[in-house]
């Protein structure tokens, strides 16, 4: 809706593969992917804001029109399966071209033993869907609907590239820069970008950066920045 105000974790979300901080060799196989216009069963498994749902937003939409994002842990029971998921598979694609869906189950980890199982039955009956699986949990999924997917680990960035990404959130929204509280920010939250993110933008008041309870010491933010 025009002139709505969006949070800036939102409105700073990578929108393309590029702007994501990932890995050069992940950054490949995933634009390897798209070039080739489809994809298997994808699972992206990693710490917290290390942008698994992000990348597999970009990836889903730039196949696909036809893309479902579910909240697996909303609808982690096997009867969710059974109606839900099930009935999201039955429907033929809306994407003439394409002729397959993507549903995005985020948070899969959440999903019960049973609704797994319930699951791996799925993927076997409607070829025509993809899942996207992102999960923090690797250990709590079957081996079975791991050995069904595609398998990515997300892992942290380096502080000093969430460093560079809070700078640039701060030149574009014109907030002067406090390499201080920047780095007190990460040492918070790291590895959670997004979390960095939201905590950015509640010290920004005014065009400067208020100050957090704890700060970092001068050898940690020249270890960040340099």
């Amino acid at each position: 809706m025009s002139g709505t105000v969006l949070p800036w974790s939102e409105k700073y979300r990578p929108k393309t593969l590029d702007d994501v901080i990932l890995p050069d060799e992940s950054r490949e196989k995933f634009k390897e992917l798209l070039d080739n216009k489809i994809i298997p069963h994808l699972m992206f498994f990693g710490p917290p804001g290390t942008g698994k749902t992000t990348v597999a937003q970009i990836i889903s939409h730039a196949i696909t029109n036809d893309v479902h994002f579910v909240n697996a842990s909303l609808h982690s029971g096997v009867d969710a399966v059974r109606t839900k998921i099930h009935d999201l598979c039955r429907i033929t694609s809306s994407d003439r071209e394409a002729n397959f869906k993507v549903i995005i189950l985020d948070e899969f980890c959440t999903y019960t033993p049973q609704a797994q199982t319930a699951l791996k039955t799925l993927t076997e009956v409607f070829l025509e869907t993809r899942f996207i699986f992102t999960l923090n949990h690797i250990e709590k999924i079957d081996p079975a609907m791991q050995s069904r997917s595609m398998m990515f680990h997300f892992q942290r960035s380096s502080k000093r590239d969430l460093y560079i990404r809070l700078s640039k959130i701060c030149k574009a929204e014109k907030v002067e820069l406090d390499k201080a509280i920047l780095c007190d920010i990460i040492n918070m939250h790291y590895p959670d970008i997004r979390s960095c993110v939201v905590q950015l933008e509640r010290c920004s008041k005014g065009g400067k950066l208020e100050p957090l309870v704890e700060n970092t010491d001068f050898v940690d933010i020249c270890n960040i920045i340099k």
